[in-house]
């Protein structure tokens, strides 16, 4: 199973897939909000630990069982992100 992360600013965003003699098939997928439902997008008040809150939170609601991820792929918005392949 591979999966894909979307770190956004206000959103949060998974997608399962396995791979088939046909190509890929969708398991899962889903998004959470990086602030709380009833709370105003502010992007100067989104800290890092929101961001881990959402990321668990989301894992969490689907499912998902990380140790069946063979793969994992991550995409983290902003000018200053920097690239890391870790084996």
């Amino acid at each position: 199973m591979y999966l894909g992360l979307d770190i956004g600013r206000q959103y949060v965003k998974m997608v399962s897939v396995d791979k088939t003699k046909e190509g890929f098939k969708v398991l899962d997928a889903g998004a959470r909000l990086v602030t709380e439902p009833n709370s105003a997008f502010d992007p100067e008040k989104n800290e890092r630990h929101h961001r881990g809150k959402a990321v668990k939170e989301l894992l969490k609601k689907e499912g998902f069982n990380p140790k069946r991820v063979k793969n994992i792929v991550t995409g983290i918005n902003g000018s200053s992100a920097s690239i890391k392949q870790i084996t």
